[in-house]
């Protein structure tokens, strides 16, 4: 029977796959030596092929003694396989709008010591790139990976740009995701460019954006959506990006698959904590390890109290992780990853807990070095008086902090709020607002608010004073306890907690002069 393997083929099965599958589907249950008369493959082949359309869900096996016995799965598995790669894709996208909302936060990072500039859009990313090219001179070494996804018109804009960068005189390292869907043209466009060098990464390692070394300069860019760059200039950043760059430019890595990976590291992190070195872990909002492999975990929690290991530890903000020898600080979700990472004396691990669990290890000083900076550059924003929260779990997180700070301050706690000429609260999030009044009611908390003449809020217990219109912002201000609360509720709602005394005793000290010119 003649079959038309044209969309085996357009779903991403190799011409070998393709004959494999099709021999198992006409010969059934059978051994590798059928499969390979029947395939026309050679045999070394044969044996890759089949773990991978395994790996695929398409072919399944048993052991018979010493010998695998393979069989076509139902031909339904080609729908649950594509509607596992649309999946994915769905992944990679909320993937890329994390990404952006994490960028968006470096602007806020005064405390790094790294000047950050934001380019928006279509527009905006061109003209990143044009400064890039203009600043790159003769022998020049530009540095790229993390290429990704983008649709056909950025295609052609970028081989626009590469041929600029010829034309100056300058060198292209590039690292390229084997997931590229236009890799073929890809890097036949690029094999006739001079001063230009390409190498591979596996498709488990495809980035959500784009980043760009040269000089001092790091450029971040993702096509995402509305599409975002940010250029960073700081030698340190720079240098740690271009470490991360060459290891896996030049270093083999060791790459597992299944829960030997994950198991591997923690013995590693043991290994390097019995001679004294500290273990660092960030990425993901929970803890795989707690989840999956709580023997194993348990056994390097008595490994750190054993020999007194020095762990620190980051989550999303919300958890509570009980680590009964580590240190723990939380950062905003915006943050998180869907990769773990961890890091002790030479050794970064990388772990992704999605189906197939894939982890990567690399043992190279420089590069646990700049993944250890990275941690502690994040370990400082994790104490950072300042947070951002963007949609209504800001302003719903603001309600009850000061319920909690309430409860710490007595009967002297007093919370301020003016800005806006009406209560944005009552409209966006009316029902955690109403169980706020019903709470502030029973702790017999003092409120004071400022709006526009005219407007009497839903909160009865506060008291209440009002100004001309002409006083009002576009955000509301909320100050209680050691906190400055600032929310633009336009969208996207956009929230700003401050948390300073001496910030919010200024702020409180402006609401004071407000309060004396307000009626009553």
């Amino acid at each position: 029977m003649d079959i038309d393997t044209a969309l085996l083929s357009e779903i991403g099965l190799s011409e070998g796959e393709i004959k494999v599958y099709l021999a198992l589907m006409s010969l059934g249950a059978s051994s590798t030596g059928p499969i390979i008369k029947e395939s026309k493959v050679h045999a070394s082949k044969v044996y890759p092929i089949l773990d991978r359309l395994v790996d695929k869900g398409l072919v399944g096996f048993v052991k018979e003694g010493k010998k695998s016995i393979y069989r076509a799965n139902p031909p339904t598995m080609i729908t649950s396989f594509l509607e596992k790669k649309e999946a994915d894709l769905k992944t990679q996208k909320k993937e890329a709008q994390r990404l952006i909302r994490q960028l968006e936060l470096l602007q806020t990072i005064s405390e790094a010591g790294t000047d950050a500039t934001i380019f928006k859009g279509r527009r905006g990313i061109k003209a990143a790139h044009d400064l890039l090219i203009k600043d790159l001179k003769k022998g020049d070494e530009l540095l790229d990976f993390g290429l990704t996804k983008q649709s056909k018109s950025w295609e052609i804009y970028f081989q626009h740009f590469q041929e600029r960068r010829v034309k100056k005189g300058a060198k292209l390292k590039q690292l390229v995701s084997e997931e590229y869907p236009w890799l073929d043209e890809y890097v036949t466009f690029r094999k006739h460019l001079p001063n230009t060098e390409i190498k591979f990464l596996p498709k488990h390692l495809l980035f959500p954006s784009v980043m760009e070394i040269w000089h001092d300069k790091v450029l971040i860019t993702v096509l995402e959506g509305e599409g975002l760059s940010i250029l960073i200039e700081n030698k340190e950043v720079a240098e740690s990006f271009r470490t991360q760059f060459y290891a896996m430019w030049k270093q083999p890595v060791q790459v597992y698959y299944g829960k030997e990976g994950p198991t591997r590291v923690l013995d590693l992190l043991a290994e390097e904590g019995k001679k004294g070195l500290p273990n660092y872990g960030f990425g993901t909002d929970e803890n795989p390890y707690t989840k999956y492999l709580p023997d194993e975990l348990a056994k390097f929690w008595d490994a750190e109290k054993k020999h007194k290991i020095t762990t620190k530890l980051l989550f999303m903000e919300g958890g509570e992780h009980q680590q009964p020898n580590a240190d723990i600080r939380y950062l905003p979700k915006e943050f998180v990853s869907p990769l773990r990472i961890m890091m002790a004396g030479d050794m970064v691990a990388l772990a992704d807990f999605t189906e197939p669990w894939t982890t990567v290890i690399i043992r190279k000083q420089e590069i646990a070095d700049a993944f250890i900076k990275q941690f502690q550059l994040l370990w400082k924003i994790a104490e950072h008086p300042t947070r951002i929260y963007t949609g209504k779990e800001g302003p719903i997180k603001v309600l009850h902090e000061i319920v909690e700070a309430c409860k710490k301050g007595g009967k002297d706690f007093i919370n301020y709020g003016y800005g806006t000429d009406e209560d944005d609260w009552a409209v966006q999030v009316r029902e955690e607002l109403d169980a706020f009044i019903k709470e502030s009611e029973r702790l017999k908390m003092k409120t004071k608010l400022i709006f526009s003449e005219g407007y009497m809020p839903p909160n009865h217990t506060a008291e209440v004073r009002h100004l001309p219109k002409s006083y009002f912002a576009p955000v509301r201000t909320i100050m209680f306890a050691d906190t400055v609360a600032i929310v633009d509720f336009t969208e996207p709602i956009t929230t700003i907690m401050i948390k300073n005394q001496a910030v919010a005793k200024s702020y409180m000290q402006h609401f004071e002069i407000l309060w004396k010119l307000a009626k009553k």
